[in-house]
């Protein structure tokens, strides 16, 4: 069995939640500071600069705090920035699909685009039947737009929480890069998804392979100015989120059409009921396993926007993910692959391939 206890200590250094009582996450995007629900946590923090691992008394502290706040009409976030620190992305902003046509008053008026926004919000799952917790980011200039915007989705490894991407720097990336016209802008959402590989479980009737898939989409299509179709979908994970990522998207066709698998951590049925129990038995492992379903559906697999990758210096998970990467190249399903970037598995190798993923993303769902 991997040394999963390892990975998750050399992570720590880049998860958001710090250990002052009550204390805030900041995402500091360019054209915007927005200021983030309070995280409530009594332990003091760790030696600087090290940030200590969200556990599960955390997301739940963060649950029920969030859920307080959301009986309030103001918005959790409110920290936009002066028009005059606002770059310009009128042309991003407005150039991508669907588009309103402006009014001829509002042509002739100058619109000063509202910042960029993270906003901690909380919803109640059917599938799982009690409140989750997610973070959302919002592009410059979404408040005013009336534009409608594709979503990617990021879910986080086993040893994190949905702070981990934000920890990493992944929206302050995606900020710069839509701000600067790289790429288009796009919703961003961030769900928690605990240590449960974003499966339905076999054994404990938890499911959070439809919590993820049904639930939150439905969720962010239904508040927010998305386009509700795979074409404008995406999904992409690290770790244990790019397993998720790669069996949700085969598992619940038509719900996404391009997938960032990041370094999986692909095991065999054996490993994995080692070290969990939920995946049942060895067909159950089969319905849910990024490989064998791969070689079930192929078709399916094809019709992605398909991106894997994994750290040169990965140990434990590069060879894996070279016989992923050659299982797909038999299969004859197109996909972009990088396994020779310097790195092993952890959030420096994550962190500093932000823009490239980010860079992919945003040109699979511009359609480019």
């Amino acid at each position: 069995m991997r040394n999963e206890r390892t990975r998750r200590l050399t992570r720590r250094a880049f998860l958001a939640v710090s250990g002052a009582a009550a204390s805030t996450i900041v995402a500091a995007c360019s054209g915007a500071t927005a200021l983030i629900a309070a995280r409530s946590d009594d332990r003091p923090p760790t030696d600087p600069p090290t940030m200590r691992t969200a556990t599960r008394a955390d997301q739940q502290t963060t649950a029920a705090a969030a859920s307080a706040s959301a009986t309030s009409e103001e918005p959790l976030t409110t920290g936009l920035s002066t028009p005059a620190t606002i770059p310009s992305v009128a042309s991003a902003a407005v150039s991508f699909p669907p588009q309103i046509a402006p009014t001829a008053t509002q042509a002739a008026t100058p619109v000063i685009p509202s910042g960029s926004q993270v906003l901690d919000r909380t919803f109640v799952s059917a599938a799982l039947g009690r409140q989750m917790p997610y973070f959302v980011y919002l592009p410059v200039g979404y408040t005013e737009s009336g534009i409608r915007y594709p979503t990617l989705y990021m879910l986080h490894g086993h040893g994190g929480s949905n702070t981990e991407w934000i920890g990493y720097g992944l929206l302050e990336t995606a900020d710069t890069i839509i701000n600067t016209g790289q790429i288009p802008p796009m919703i961003i959402v961030l769900p928690q998804g605990d240590q449960a590989f974003w499966v339905n479980h076999a054994d404990d009737g938890q499911r959070w392979g439809d919590y993820t898939a049904r639930d939150v989409v439905q969720q962010i299509d239904a508040n927010y100015r998305t386009i509700p179709d795979a074409r404008h979908r995406a999904i992409g994970g690290l770790s244990m989120g790019a397993d998720g990522a790669i069996q949700l998207a085969l598992n619940y066709p038509g719900t996404f059409g391009t997938v960032g698998i990041h370094s999986p951590t692909l095991r065999d049925y054996q490993d994995t009921a080692s070290y969990v129990s939920f995946f049942g038995d060895e067909t159950y492992f089969n319905a849910h396993d990024p490989v064998h379903l791969t070689q079930q559906y192929p078709d399916r697999a094809r019709a992605f926007n398909l991106w894997l990758d994994v750290g040169a210096n990965d140990t434990d998970w590069h060879d894996s993910t070279l016989s992923y990467h050659t299982l797909l190249t038999q299969l004859n399903v197109s996909h972009i692959w990088h396994g020779d970037w310097p790195g092993i598995h952890d959030g420096y190798y994550w962190g500093g391939h932000a823009a490239d993923y980010m860079r992919f993303y945003g040109a699979a769902l511009a359609g480019e």
